[in-house]
């Protein structure tokens, strides 16, 4: 791979997995992937049902940026219901991956091994390659751009509705729950 990857963006998809077994034999609810690229930067996949053969399909993918680290994390997760809510997940597997060897491929895809669980390694069929921000011609926005901005406002939302506690009473009148109308309009 040619140049530095201080400012790159990385399309990484998620493509499938096979040979997932749950350490603790237990039904999880669903499958999904995590991503840590640092502290602050944690994304993950759509969630899906593991198969009976073990396997998994995602298809998902996200833009990433690589001058927040070195390495990124990627875990295979498996939360179970606990009441009415589903927990963060059992970790069924652990990689830590450089940029570099994530980006060897070539927009291929390629199929790291994880560490054994119960007598197999878990994989995943995945796939990564540097976005090349196109020509701002006609206003149009990049990729990079739109991911970018796209993360931002995830953050400040995140960051609001933690910050925030609404209430009926904070909503106002417009909104009402239950009444069978919105704004005094019937549904």
């Amino acid at each position: 791979m040619s140049g530095s990857l201080a400012s790159r963006y990385i399309r990484f998809e998620v493509i499938s997995g096979k040979n997932i077994q749950v350490p603790s034999k237990r039904i999880p609810a669903n499958i999904y992937i995590s991503i840590n690229v640092d502290s602050r930067s944690c994304w993950k996949s759509a969630i899906s049902v593991l198969s009976s053969d073990r396997s998994v399909m995602w298809d998902d993918s996200v833009i990433l940026s690589s001058h927040a680290s070195p390495a990124l994390s990627i875990e295979i997760r498996a939360p179970y219901e606990v009441g009415r809510m589903l927990g963060s997940g059992e970790v069924i597997g652990k990689l830590q991956m450089s940029w570099n060897r994530l980006l060897n491929h070539g927009d291929e895809p390629f199929d790291p091994s994880f560490p054994l669980v119960r007598g197999v390694h878990p994989s995943l069929a995945l796939k990564a390659a540097v976005v090349h921000a196109r020509d701002n011609q006609g206003g149009a926005l990049s990729d990079t751009e739109v991911a970018r901005d796209t993360d931002a406002g995830h953050a400040q939302f995140a960051a609001y509705i933690t910050s925030k506690t609404v209430s009926p009473e904070r909503c106002g009148a417009a909104f009402s729950v239950g009444s069978g109308s919105v704004s005094g309009q019937p549904f």
